[in-house]
């Protein structure tokens, strides 16, 4: 990415926009995801203002990947994209031991829910190396 690269969040919280700005201001010390460490990923603050959507639709915007639990959407009136990826645990917990393959509804999916709820998706269980570990499979909507 070149440095006049704009990169826009969008977060669902309760906190209000002076509450979540000394968070989002210090990506510039601390950066997020890979490559952190050696001085990429780091972004500056430009801006932070509240938006708020409509709610009363009858299709949910997924802002995170979701591994959707039985019956929860009507995927023939939906729109979306589907990812599967292998994960691996921390190395510090299980010695990077292999948790599974697992396939995800996109971010940004358009979906049509049999039940309108403010997030959709499961948790998935998985015992490696005799430790309980979490994949998180939750997509929050708007």
């Amino acid at each position: 990415m070149s440095e006049s690269s704009e990169l826009s969040v969008f977060v669902k919280s309760n906190w209000t926009a002076e509450q979540l700005y000394p968070y989002f201001s210090m990506l510039e010390f601390t950066g997020i995801g890979p490559y952190r460490s050696s001085g990429l990923n780091l972004f500056q603050l430009k801006t932070i203002e509240e938006c708020h959507f409509d709610a009363k639709g009858d299709y949910a915007y997924l802002l995170s990947g979701c591994i959707p639990a039985d019956d929860e959407f009507e995927f023939e009136k939906s729109f979306y994209k589907i990812e599967s990826s292998s994960y691996r645990g921390s190395y510090s917990l299980v010695g990077n031991a292999f948790m599974g393959t697992f396939s995800k509804l996109k971010e940004g999916s358009l979906m049509k829910p049999v039940r309108k709820k403010e997030w959709y998706g499961r948790l998935i269980r998985v015992e490696t190396n005799g430790k309980m570990l979490y994949h998180y499979g939750l997509g929050v909507t708007v």
